[in-house]
C-alpha cells in the first residue's frame, strides 16, 4: 500500500510516498535505510540481519510490516486517479526504509478448546492465508489447525 503526501516543514513543499507493506516483498525495492541519525545509508549490509529479524518475530507469530518512503519532488504526478494508482505502482523503487514494525494479535484464549470440540466432531479445519508462511505456521500451531499455505 502506497500514499503520497505533502509536507511543508520550514516553508519547503515536498511530496512523499510512503510505502508499507511486507518485508520480504519491499525488500527488493529497498536501496536505503534511514540509521539512528536518520542519515540514508544503504540498505544493502542491513537487509540479511534484517530479514532475519523478520523470520523471527514471524516465527513468534507477530506480522512484520515494513515503512519506507521516496520523495517525488521532481515528478510531475497524474491527476487521472486510476494513472496515478499505476504510476505509484511503477514507482515502488529505490526506496528508503524507515523501520519494521511488529504486531502481536494472539489468538483467543478459547481457541485451543474449540478446535478440540469442532474436531471431536469430526470437523477438518483448515487455515487458507497470505501471510508470510512462518506467522502462518506459528498461529497455526497455537489453535491447532491444518494449514494450506498459498491457495488461491
Amino acid at each position: 500500500m502506497s500514499i503520497v503526501q505533502e509536507s511543508t516543514p520550514s516553508g519547503f513543499t515536498s511530496t512523499w510516498m510512503l510505502v508499507k507493506g511486507a518485508p520480504d516483498i519491499l525488500f527488493p525495492s529497498v536501496s536505503f535505510i534511514l540509521d539512528s541519525k536518520s542519515a540514508a545509508v544503504p540498505f544493502n549490509s542491513y537487509q540479511p540481519r534484517l530479514s532475519r529479524l523478520q523470520h523471527q518475530w514471524s516465527l513468534e507469530g507477530q506480522r512484520v510490516i515494513a515503512v519506507c518512503k521516496r520523495p517525488l519532488n521532481d515528478v510531475k504526478l497524474p491527476e487521472d486517479e486510476s494513472e496515478l494508482a499505476e504510476y505509484l505502482y511503477n514507482e515502488v523503487r529505490n526506496l528508503t526504509l524507515i523501520g519494521l514494525i511488529s504486531l502481536r494479535d494472539p489468538p483467543r484464549a478459547n481457541m485451543k478448546e474449540t478446535m478440540r470440540v469442532i474436531r471431536s466432531a469430526g470437523v477438518r479445519v483448515f487455515m487458507v492465508t497470505g501471510d508470510f508462511l512462518p506467522t502462518a505456521v506459528a498461529i497455526a500451531k497455537q489453535v491447532l489447525i491444518i494449514l494450506l499455505y498459498g491457495l488461491s
